[in-house]
């Protein structure tokens, strides 16, 4: 199998369940935000990504370095594999708990702020919910490097549903902020210790002893991605608190529904791509070399330039209706943001096949220091622009940031590793999603039930972009066929 069906067979099981993990967005936010106030739904959303930003500092890059060695101590044998993924999962404990600790005596500091003492509260009952979810982190790449797709996509499956459910039914009961976070911690620490007793049945993980060999090899590497991600995350969210500092949590709450709903359908249709892509892109520089890994690159992100294009017109122009039913008529305003927020957090998704030069040549500094630079930009910018503007400055700020922050992590990532980017064919996804939006405003709302009139608008514009786009792009169409083809010749061959 060539690199690219193989990126394509990976992305499409990973597909399957993002699916499901869309889905389950798509139930939690309209009970979320009927069942919440404006102003819980703001903390609530400040609160999580506070712990995504505590998540990234305490996995030290462990997870991260558990797909990049792990086909090296495979090589070795079953005993070295083992001893590698026991001192992963343990260095993350242990750098997890101690995080977590310094968040709840951080918490009571902050508490003292009073545009904050709420969020504070709130915190330190969240915090020990860091330490599940960098657990389970570790645990699902160890089944990403195996390849096990239905493992992983049942991890991030069971955590999903099992956490809105179960705050759902507390929330029913309780009616306040603290079930969901309770509901969030019952669930994701039922998965994690369900997991962990597989893979330790399974050998990969168990009693051994402390490798410094491993953790320092693993934080050499890891730890610049550190800096990576809670750069990313403040570039993603920094906002969030300034808008919480200068106006307060109902308007955290409207720029969150925006940003939310932008990133449940930014995730759904890149991180099957990225998980399915990173692997192949290390195997095929260590095995292929440069000129391969150039190839494969270039050509699945002509794959992903012609999804996400449609993708940000689409939800730009139904950005009303889906706001509406995702989380009712009282958040209308906050699809005014969509355009700005989708766009920025799409073109920032695909840097991580931008960078791939970085990647590869292990240069995860130069990533760390660009990804820092763009989040203080991005912290700078609202703290001038949001008490005058509001939120709509902050929509408008995460594109040019991470629009910013993409061109120049390729520019300088060409240095290291050239990635053809093909003009014309973005033109034509251009064309194509134009003609699809002409399409649907022509043709107006087919009902007055909203949900109904939603889905016959998409269903319409994926079908008159696929056609328009196979229609003026024979690269494309011809790869499609040769694809049809060659499952035909297997299926016959069964």
């Amino acid at each position: 199998m060539s690199a690219f069906k193989e990126f394509v067979s990976h992305s499409t099981h990973y597909f399957a369940g993002q699916f499901l993990i869309l889905l389950a967005g798509f139930l939690s936010m309209p009970l979320m935000t009927r069942f919440l106030t404006k102003e819980e739904y703001g903390l609530m959303s400040l609160v999580f990504v506070t712990l995504s930003w505590l998540g990234t500092i305490a996995r030290l890059g462990f997870a991260q370095s558990t797909t990049r060695f792990y086909a090296e101590y495979k090589k070795k044998g079953s005993a070295p594999l083992q001893g590698f993924c026991s001192n992963i999962l343990f260095g993350t404990i242990l750098s997890g708990t101690v995080v977590v600790s310094g968040a709840i005596l951080a918490s009571y500091l902050l508490e003292r702020n009073n545009s904050f003492s709420n969020f504070a509260y709130y915190l330190r009952i969240a915090a020990v919910i860091v330490l599940f979810r960098i657990t389970v982190g570790v645990l699902q790449e160890i089944y990403r490097a195996e390849k096990s797709h239905f493992l992983y996509n049942l991890i991030s499956i069971g955590e999903r549903y099992g956490s809105l459910f179960c705050s759902i039914f507390l929330l029913y009961l309780y009616r306040n902020i603290t079930s969901v976070f309770l509901g969030t911690i019952i669930a994701e620490g039922i998965v994690m210790v369900i997991f962990s007793i597989h893979l330790f049945l399974d050998k990969k993980i168990g009693l051994v002893g402390i490798s410094r060999e491993i953790l320092s090899e693993a934080n050499k590497y890891g730890i610049p991605l550190v800096l990576v991600g809670s750069s990313a995350v403040i570039l993603d969210s920094g906002d969030r608190y300034v808008i919480q500092y200068f106006l307060n949590s109902e308007a955290v709450a409207n720029y969150s529904v925006a940003y939310d709903a932008s990133n449940f359908l930014g995730t759904f249709i890149l991180t099957p791509i990225r998980l399915a892509i990173v692997p192949i892109l290390f195997s095929l520089w260590v095995n292929q070399g440069e000129e391969a890994t150039a190839a494969f690159t270039a050509k699945a992100l002509r794959y992903i330039f012609s999804l996400i294009i449609p993708t940000i017109f689409g939800f730009s122009l139904l950005g009303r209706e889906i706001i509406t039913l995702m989380a009712s008529s009282k958040y209308t305003e906050s699809s005014e943001l969509i355009p700005y927020v989708v766009s920025g957090i799409l073109i920032g998704g695909i840097n991580f096949i931008l960078s791939s030069g970085l990647r590869t040549q292990k240069r995860t500094a130069i990533l760390a220091w660009m990804t820092l630079a763009s989040g203080a930009l991005n912290v700078f910018l609202n703290f001038i622009f949001v008490p005058y503007y509001g939120i709509k400055s902050s929509a408008i700020i995460t594109l040019v940031t991470y629009l910013l922050h993409t061109v120049v992590s390729y520019k300088i990532s060409s240095k290291y590793l050239v990635i053809k980017v093909d003009f014309k064919a973005i033109l034509k996804s251009i064309c194509a999603s134009v003609a699809m939006v002409s399409l649907i405003l022509a043709l107006g709302d087919f009902s007055q039930n909203v949900f109904v009139s939603l889905v016959v608008k998409v269903l319409i514009g994926i079908f008159s972009y696929t056609t328009m786009l196979l229609t003026i792009d024979r690269e494309l169409r011809e790869s499609l066929l040769s694809s049809l083809r060659d499952k035909k010749l297997s299926f016959i061959s069964l």
